[in-house]
C-alpha cells in the first residue's frame, strides 16, 4: 500500500516576470498545506421528455496555500509577487508543479493568478498560519516522472 503522507511533497512556484527561477515552496501549515474546492466541469439537464443531455464546462480551479507564520517563501514568494504586481499595476502569471511520492502522482498547474493574500498573521498564543489563494486556468495530472 503507498504512503500517503503530505510532509515529503513537493510545491514548486515559477512567476518568470517576478523571479528567474522556480521557488520551492517551503514552511507549510501544519493540517493545512494546500487545498483546492471541487469544481463544475460539466452539467446536465433533464429534457421534459426524461432525456438527460451533458455539457462540458470549462472552470478556474481555485488553490489555497497555507505557509506557517515563520515560513521563508512569505517574503521570498509570496510578497514578492504581491508586491510586483502592486508596483506594475499588474497581475503576473505563475506556473506550477505539485509531487506526491507517495500516490506517485504530478500536478502540472498552469497559468495562476495571485488573487487573495492574508495581509499578517493572527496574533494568538502563537502566530496562526497566513493564506494565500491562486486562481489556476487549468491543471493536469499524471504519474511522476
Amino acid at each position: 500500500m503507498a504512503d500517503i503522507t503530505a510532509a515529503n511533497s513537493k510545491f514548486t512556484l515559477s512567476v518568470p516576470d517576478v523571479f528567474a527561477t522556480s521557488q520551492l515552496l517551503q514552511g507549510y501549515a501544519t493540517d493545512d498545506a494546500f487545498s483546492s474546492e471541487m469544481i463544475d466541469v460539466g452539467e446536465v439537464i433533464l429534457g421534459v421528455d426524461g432525456q438527460a443531455s451533458g455539457a462540458y464546462l470549462p472552470a478556474l480551479v481555485p488553490m489555497d496555500i497555507s505557509l506557517q507564520a515563520d515560513s521563508a517563501s512569505i517574503l521570498t514568494v509570496f510578497e514578492l509577487w504581491r508586491s510586483s504586481n502592486l508596483a506594475q499595476q499588474s497581475n503576473y502569471l505563475g506556473q506550477g508543479v505539485i509531487l506526491l511520492p507517495g500516490p506517485g502522482l504530478q500536478y502540472l498547474l498552469k497559468n495562476g493568478y495571485l488573487t487573495r493574500v492574508t495581509p499578517f498573521p493572527q496574533a494568538k498564543r502563537i502566530l496562526q498560519p497566513v493564506r494565500y489563494r491562486i486562481v489556476w486556468e487549468s491543471y493536469a495530472v499524471g504519474p511522476m516522472i
